[in-house]
Parts: C-alpha cells; structure tokens; sequence
C-alpha cells in the first residue's frame, strides 16, 4: 500500500508500510549505515563546514553530495497543498506554565500565530508529541507539533503522528532530529533512528494533517543541494519548509530565489533569532549548521538591555524580510530560556511591533483553529 492510499480517521491508526516490514525502509529505502542518524534523505541540517557530522569524529556521508536524494515514493504535491501558511510561528517549550497561556489563545489567533512545539533533547518536561498537541487543543491554542525519528521505529513514528493529527494540531512538523551525542556526548547510552524528516513528511500527509511542515538548514554543508531537498520533501507531502538560520536578509532573500528556480512552491517560513539572554545566544550558536546575522547575538549578550535590545532586533529583522517578496512567514526561534508564559509575552511585543511597521495580514490564515 503506498502512502498516498491511505486513508485516515479519527481513532483510526493508518499504516503506510507494507505488512510485516516493521521499519519501512523496505517501502523507502533502506538508511546509510555510515550515518549515526541512519537517514536515507540526508544530510540533516547538522553537517559542519569541514563536512562532519554533527556527532564530533565522524564524516557525513552525505557531505559530498552534488544533488540531493530523489524522493522514490509517490508524489504528494496538489494545487491545495500550496496553502498559505501561518504568519507566525512561535518556538515554545511545554513546560508547567503551559495552561496559563489560555487567555492568549484568542490572542495570537488574531494576529495569524500558531505556536511550534519542538522535541528537543533538553525539554523542561518530556511528553509524548500526541500528548503535547492534546494539551495545545485543550487551551485552544495552534499547534504545529514536532515528530522526530529519534528513538521511534517507522512503525512508532506512524502511529505519533496519527495520534498528533487525532489530538486536534494544526499540522506536524517533521524532522529527523537531533543526535544525542551532537549535543551531550557524555550521555550514556545509545539511540536509533527509525525514519528521516522526509519520511516522517510523507506519514502526516498520510494521515491528513492540515499543515505538513519540514525543517532545511541553507548554511549547512552542502549547500548547493539544500533548495533541492526542500523540492523532494514536498514531493513526499511537505506544505511548507522551516527554515532554520541561515545569515542575514540578503542570504535568505538569495536562498529563497534558489528554492523557487529549482521547481518547489511551498511557503517558506523565514527564520528570526530571538535572543534575550547570553543563555539564550550560547544555546543557539551551540548547534553546528546554523548562522546568525553578523553582529546579531554579540550585540545583544553585550547589551545592559539584553530582552530590550534582543525584541528590537528581532523586529528589525523580521520587519526588514516581511518587507521583501521572499517571505510571508517568520519563525520567532532560538533562544528558549523563559518560561512559556514570559515568553509569548515577549513573542507577542515582537509581533505587534513588526506589523505597525510592515503592516497586518490581512486574514487569518485558513489553516487557524476554530476559535
């Protein structure tokens, strides 16, 4: 059974793998064993400027590619898949804070806002996604909920992502996810990858989910190849690319040329550092693949008025590529260092200042929850 024939219902698990073949690399590929993610679709967005993996003392063997690798499943894209996405979307970590972020609902649904949950190594609280996006629901905020491979067999992966679209999300965010080491190498123990971003792309399509976001890292080596990637995952199902830092306006103005050229349609969401703390910048510049604005963070750690100075940043930034023709939607990230409810405070003042700049959208986005 392909995965574009399978249909989905509530309470309902869907299985886009053939009977019996338990980690579905039969159905697409099998992963490289050179790669300590196992990806079939790589490189992630990890890969350092020497060509290594985000896991120190290993080569990605991914790192020499000179085009990305073809989707060989059956090709999602639809006129209706180019919806327009979000506006906004805001990284928020679950933590005991959460339900104190139900009177914002109503909020940020005016202002076309949709908080992105990761799933992250170093969460305040570990929950399941399907749980995360139950929670979201509940307090009637929109949520694009992360699935990663990490520690799931495709099967698992399968059934999260179901539950994630049953719960109520808004859409799945799907990334192959961080490796363990790349970020605490002294934790024990070891982790399996059981599918990749794009596979896991290929899933929530599947499954009906209205929003099918995936993750491209343009500074990542190889970068020739990263607005070619964003082509075949929305060929496995993706409806709009994330992407993560990548310089200054010029660099993804240019990236953003090179994705159209190469045939992909999805909206793409500009990525935004929000920075209000030297915790917060230390954490973002620890991930290798990413680059932020010259000057961006070292002007802020500096500051005597680091939430100040951070905001204003911020909402020049974001101001400065709304006002372009490349992008519709930012991505406020990085940087997660305050409580959940401090934060949408802070998110909030950076949205409402861009749009007295920029101006508003003009509706919200057919992808927002009822209220």
């Amino acid at each position: 059974m392909s995965c574009s024939a399978v249909a989905s219902a509530p309470g309902v698990h869907f299985d886009p793998f053939p009977s019996g073949d338990e980690n579905g690399l039969r159905a697409m590929g099998s992963g490289d064993p050179a790669c300590p993610k196992e990806m079939v679709h790589g490189p992630c967005g990890g890969v350092r400027d020497d060509g290594g993996c985000e896991v120190e003392g290993i080569a990605c063997p991914f790192a020499d590619a000179t085009s990305p690798v073809a989707w060989a499943g059956p090709d999602a894209r639809t006129e209706s898949s180019i919806t327009p996405p979000a506006r906004w979307l805001l990284d928020v970590r679950i933590d005991d804070t959460l339900p104190r972020l139900e009177p914002w609902a109503d909020r940020l649904r005016a202002l076309d806002a949709v908080v992105l949950i990761g799933e992250h190594l170093d969460e305040p609280i570990s929950i399941a996604p399907a749980v995360a996006a139950r929670r979201c629901a509940d307090i009637g905020l929109g949520a694009l909920v992360t699935v990663t491979g990490r520690d799931r067999t495709a099967q698992q992966a399968t059934h999260e992502v179901g539950a994630v679209v049953e719960a109520g999300a808004v859409g799945v965010h799907c990334v192959t996810g961080d490796h363990p080491r790349a970020r605490f190498p002294d934790r024990p123990g070891s982790v399996r990858f059981g599918s990749d971003g794009v596979r896991i792309a290929a899933l929530a399509a599947s499954a009906g989910a209205g929003l099918v976001s995936v993750a491209e890292s343009p500074a990542a080596t190889p970068t020739a190849i990263r607005p070619g990637r964003l082509l075949e995952k929305e060929r496995a199902g993706a409806t709009m690319g994330v992407l993560n830092h990548a310089g200054g306006v010029v660099d993804l103005e240019a990236f953003a040329r090179e994705v159209r050229r190469g045939g992909a349609q999805l909206p793409l969401a500009a990525p935004v550092p929000v920075i209000t703390s030297r915790r917060a910048a230390e954490a973002l510049m620890a991930f290798p693949g990413l680059v932020l604005p010259d000057g961006f963070a070292a002007a802020i750690v500096a500051s005597d008025q680091p939430v100040t100075d951070g905001v204003e940043a911020a909402v020049t930034f974001a101001a400065d590529l709304l006002g372009g023709h490349a992008y519709r939607s930012i991505n406020l990230s990085g940087g997660a260092s305050l409580p959940s409810v401090e934060r949408i405070e802070v998110l909030v003042r950076i949205i409402e200042s861009v749009e007295e700049r920029v101006g508003p959208t003009a509706a919200p986005s057919p992808r927002q929850p009822a209220g």
